[in-house]
């Protein structure tokens, strides 16, 4: 018992999900040799990113790499001209040690990894994929907060533009009034990237986050509001990104409908699309009989509705001024605007377009996080807010 006390036990964490077999059992020689060779540097990579992220098993010792590092940039920073005094005198010195010790220490670490990879059994497939997957989850990580730091899951130009008009002033005004100077500056940026994700920065911006003038602030700088989308412009836009046509031949089909007000159109369109899947939705369509006759657009409007979860009160359409609005357009996937409510958009439809279906048709809700992640589509305690899709059809006679 006391030597399990004493012990250390170190677990290896990865992806539960399933591998394709293909991957795995039938993957080709000339595939397998490169991924091989390749595993010692995924090894290498694998290292470097564990200490940027400070996962790795000994964070004391990825603190003195941070401090030896900032010592050493303070050297290559430094003037030709030392101050003559100990205390400078010793920080050079200190400095150069440090400039000299990590290239040798880097080195060593590759050349022992070569090593011991040479003289140990060869990585199993297995083996690699485990580790590119983690590599590239590493990568993914460190790419989403960066991309969270300025607004948004993608990158933008508006809010790239919206960083540099709101750091640039504050830069300006650091290095003009003399707080900081370009080596400060430097020095500052790579300290405030290194700490960035160990506990005590990360533990110190969640506890901040929780705060729902931080959440305002924050949303505020970087998702301005946008303006409603009427269903006019919603309209306009989908039947310009449509140039699917299907041809209608009424002798076929032997309509005898004579399709001459708006509500002969209503009911023969119903009829015709009942047939139909949805795939047919949103396309132009020519009836012919023995020349063109009538050409009409059918079109599916989206609605996307959204609702949060409150403690006492249960579900509610009531959101956060941060969050998504209760209503959206939906223009194209991942492609959304704000909009008005389900009445509002029936009285916004123009004057020349009909509704095939008399009411929306709603799909099943999906649960997400507080992130708008969709979890399923059953309600637990880890889902928040929840989404859902509001389908209705619309038909105009087109030129």
């Amino acid at each position: 018992m006391a030597e399990l006390e004493d012990s250390q036990v170190h677990a290896h964490f990865v992806d539960g999900h399933e591998r394709k077999k293909s991957l795995v059992g039938i993957t080709p020689l000339p595939l397998m040799s490169a991924l091989a060779k390749m595993y010692p540097f995924l090894v290498v990579v694998d290292c470097l990113l564990d200490q940027v992220l400070w996962i790795s098993s000994d964070n004391k010792l990825n603190f003195i790499y941070l401090v030896m590092e900032y010592l050493a940039l303070r050297v290559l920073f430094t003037s030709s001209f030392i101050p003559f005094n100990l205390e400078a005198i010793i920080m050079y010195l200190i400095g150069i040690t440090c400039s000299c010790f990590l290239p040798i220490s880097f080195a060593y670490y590759i050349k022992s990894v070569y090593n011991e990879l040479r003289e140990g059994e060869p990585p199993t497939m297995d083996e690699i994929m485990d580790l590119c997957q983690n590599v590239v989850n590493k990568l993914k990580t460190i790419r989403a907060e960066m991309l969270n730091l300025i607004g948004g899951n993608g990158f933008s130009v508006r809010r790239l533009l919206t960083v540099c008009v709101i750091l640039s002033p504050l830069q300006y005004a650091l290095f003009k009034l003399r707080y900081l100077d370009a080596r400060g500056f430097l020095l500052l940026t790579f300290l405030s990237a290194s700490l960035f994700h160990s506990a005590a920065v990360q533990t110190t911006g969640i506890l901040l986050w929780r705060l729902v003038w931080v959440r305002n602030l924050y949303h505020a700088a970087w998702n301005m509001d946008e303006e409603c989308i009427s269903l006019n412009q919603y309209i306009e836009y989908k039947s310009e990104h449509t140039s699917d046509k299907v041809h209608i031949n009424l002798d076929e089909i032997r309509s005898d409908l004579p399709l001459e007000t708006a509500k002969d159109f209503t009911f023969f369109l119903r009829s015709f699309l009942s047939n139909l899947g949805s795939e047919n939705y949103n396309k132009s369509f020519v009836i012919t009989k023995q020349e063109p006759l009538r050409k009409f657009h059918v079109l599916e409007i989206t609605v996307i509705q959204n609702q949060r979860k409150w403690d006492l009160e249960g579900w509610l359409p009531r959101l956060m001024e941060y969050e998504r609005p209760t209503f959206l357009l939906e223009l194209a996937e991942n492609n959304a605007r704000k909009c008005s409510t389900l009445f509002g958009l029936e009285s916004e439809l123009p004057p020349n377009w009909f509704w095939l279906e008399t009411t929306w048709r709603f799909e099943e809700w999906k649960y997400c996080n507080t992130q708008w992640v969709v979890l399923g589509e059953n309600d637990t305690p880890e889902c928040f807010t929840r989404t859902r899709n509001l389908k209705r059809l619309a038909f105009s006679e087109t030129k």
